[in-house]
Order: structure tokens, then C-alpha cells, then sequence
């Protein structure tokens, strides 16, 4: 929660912000392959987020998208969490695949 009060308060740092979520997400899951595999990823994931984070309105929909997964975290449903994370990488993935 408090990288999403980074994100939307400094929106200049926004693309930081999302690669700092990720990572928490990724230590979260207590799965050290995964936490490994994202912290690998960190540098492409910035020269990405640089990409796409601040396309008009994308910053907002992240926003949404970020406390939908921590919602469903803080509920104890990793079911709802998978979905809402699926969904946020597919959103990427077209962002990316548009430009």
C-alpha cells in the first residue's frame, strides 16, 4: 500500500514505483525462483515501465489495477489475486505489443 501513496503522489517516480511493487509482490510469494526471476527482470521492467506508465491515463488504471491485486492479498484469496495480476500482465503485454 505505501508504493501505491508513492506512485500516486509522485507520479514522476510512478515507473520506479511499479517495478518496486512487482519485486514486493514477487519477496511476498515466498517463492525465491520467482523473487529471483523478477529481480533479474529489473532492468528491462524500468526501460518498460519508462515505456508505458506514463501514456495518458495509464498511471490511473495502474493504480486501480495495484490495489485490486493488494486487496485481494490482504482478503487471503489467491485466486482473486492471480486473476487481477494475469489481467494487470496481459494489459501490459498489449501496451507493449501496440508500441
Amino acid at each position: 500500500e505505501n508504493l501505491l501513496g508513492w506512485m500516486e503522489n509522485n507520479p514522476e517516480e510512478a515507473a520506479e514505483a511499479d517495478v518496486a511493487f512487482h519485486l514486493a509482490l514477487a519477496r511476498m510469494s515466498r517463492n525465491e525462483v520467482m523473487f529471483n526471476i523478477v529481480k533479474s527482470l529489473k532492468g528491462t521492467m524500468d526501460r518498460l515501465q519508462e515505456r508505458t506508465i506514463y501514456l495518458p491515463g495509464r498511471l490511473e488504471h495502474v493504480l486501480v489495477e495495484h490495489r485490486k491485486i493488494i486487496e485481494s492479498i490482504n482478503s487471503k484469496d489467491p485466486e482473486l489475486a492471480k486473476i487481477y495480476m494475469k489481467r494487470h500482465l496481459r494489459k501490459v503485454k498489449g501496451l507493449l505489443e501496440k508500441l
